[in-house]
């Protein structure tokens, strides 16, 4: 519903309820009179006119307002048969709905349905204003002819036209590990929109990266709770290889032997976007989900990172490995990668190489060379190794062998 006309009923509600406080006239033989809220979400619109402690009452004058750019009245219907007998008038058109009712014979309706009016919409929302500023135009009188005591509480008509309509997209094919951005075109209603699409997702736009053939579906509610819904398939191919990287709870030393299809963090990682907290390099480079301003943007195969998850997950990397798996390394602290899909001797990586310490990313093991120290011993595929160099020079991971 229109957040300005809401507010601007409910100032008429809460102006209602002040008049009554101060002019005292709440009490039992007082008629209430009241046009409903209603909403629609096709064309047609029906609203209610209700009454209060109407009783005794032998004419019936009413003159409703409402908003001839939005609503056109077509008819009533529902007429309370208390009002079969007399003289019955109602005519409606040029923003006005006008209802007379006479007769020599008093009745009595109680608390009831006096009537419903209909009308057709072009769609948004009009105020439904009873005339009590007009002399005659909304009032009550006994057989006497005397004027009744009655309160009149106005309302709000909302019609979700046009027909509220989403196309969630054409149906496309990817590979495995590639990322696309998934976002709804919605029409007509009234806004705002809300969106759940089956992935559990609550934006109009979503980035998905599926493993396997997928059908995602859309349901989006206007303001009125009207709905509609559309679906998309994205068809996944095989990638050529991937790799599964365990994390744990806490920080990781990450690195990866497949060179990811799609390199953009934001696309390798948005399978754990909700557990990985931060993505750093040894330069202190980040990436945080989500958020604009971050610094590492891209997945490098040729260097090892620190991530840091809140739980348990596992990252999946697609993509093809490296025909050369020589990884160069820089005088002093270098992160190095792990290029292989099976576990690698330290002392054999480093054979010939003037290497000063090798450091598991996370934890205490250790090659020292110098001092015979070796607690290290392998490196694992999908860990990160911190790695000192008195000069720069490089290291080549071998093909995978079986370990003796």
């Amino acid at each position: 519903m229109n957040q300005m006309a809401l507010k601007s009923h409910v100032k008429r509600v809460l102006l209602t309820a002040e008049f009554l406080i101060v002019s005292g006239l709440l009490f039992s033989q007082q008629i209430v009179t009241k046009v409903l809220d209603a909403s629609s979400c096709s064309q047609e619109i029906t609203v209610a006119v209700t009454v209060e402690n109407l009783n005794n009452v032998a004419a019936i004058s009413l003159v409703i307002n409402y908003d001839p750019g939005v609503l056109s009245y077509s008819g009533y219907q529902d007429k309370n048969s208390a009002l079969n007998g007399g003289f019955f008038f109602v005519n409606g058109g040029n923003g006005s709905v006008v209802f007379s009712w006479v007769s020599l014979n008093a009745v009595s309706i109680g608390n009831d349905t006096l009537i419903r009016y209909n009308f057709t919409s072009a769609g948004g929302v009009s105020d439904l204003a009873w005339d009590t500023f007009t002399s005659g135009n909304c009032e009550y009188s006994d057989f006497n002819g005397q004027q009744i005591p009655a309160i009149f509480i106005d309302g709000m008509a909302a019609v979700s036209q046009p027909d509220l309509t989403v196309f969630a997209g054409n149906d496309l094919t990817l590979v495995a590990g590639d990322c696309v951005e998934l976002s709804a075109l919605v029409s007509g209603g009234i806004d705002p929109y809300t969106f759940q699409w089956n992935s559990n997702q609550t934006t109009q736009s979503i980035y998905v990266s599926p493993k396997e053939t997928t059908m995602y579906q859309l349901i989006v509610s206007d303001s009125l709770l009207c709905f509609a819904n559309d679906e998309i398939l994205v068809t996944v191919l095989p990638s050529p290889k991937q790799q599964t990287i365990e994390l744990n709870s806490g920080w990781n030393s990450l690195s990866g032997y497949i060179n990811p299809s799609n390199p953009g963090l934001d696309c390798l990682l948005v399978d754990i976007a909700e557990q990985a907290i931060i993505m750093v390099d040894l330069n202190g480079n980040y990436f945080l989900s989500g958020n604009l301003s971050n610094n590492l943007v891209d997945w490098n195969i040729s260097e090892g990172y620190y991530l840091k998850a809140n739980q348990r997950c596992e990252l999946v990397v697609y993509g093809d490995e490296l025909p050369d798996k020589t990884v160069q390394l820089s005088e002093g602290w270098n992160l190095l990668p792990v290029l292989s899909e099976c576990e690698v001797s330290v002392e054999e990586l480093f054979a010939g190489i003037n290497v000063q310490i090798v450091v598991s990313g996370i934890g205490t093991s250790i090659f020292w060379p110098e001092y015979g120290i070796n607690s290290l011993e392998y490196l694992f595929p999908g860990n990160a190794y911190k790695v000192m160099m008195s000069n720069a020079d490089s290291v080549t991971f071998p093909d995978c062998f079986t370990i003796k």
